[in-house]
């Protein structure tokens, strides 16, 4: 069994063009399965990095560290 996963962006016409890769013999039978999930175009990156500084502006961040690890223990 041979796994081919292509992603597409669905045209106007919603019609998509698959070909073949030379390994796929003629004459063989081809069982075809589509899935279509709403993404926006943009990739997301997963890297943690993207997500340095998005607090900065938060309020509970903005007081002591200290004073909110203290009272963040204190609650355990």
């Amino acid at each position: 069994m041979t796994v081919i996963q292509k992603t597409m962006l669905i045209p106007e016409n919603r019609r998509i063009t698959l070909e073949l890769p030379s390994t796929i013999t003629a004459g063989d039978t081809a069982d075809i399965v589509v899935t279509v999930s709403r993404t926006q175009t943009a990739k997301r990156s997963n890297s943690i990095l993207e997500l340095a500084g998005a607090l900065s502006d938060s309020q509970t961040f903005a007081s002591d560290s200290v004073a909110l690890i203290r009272e963040l223990r204190d609650e355990w």
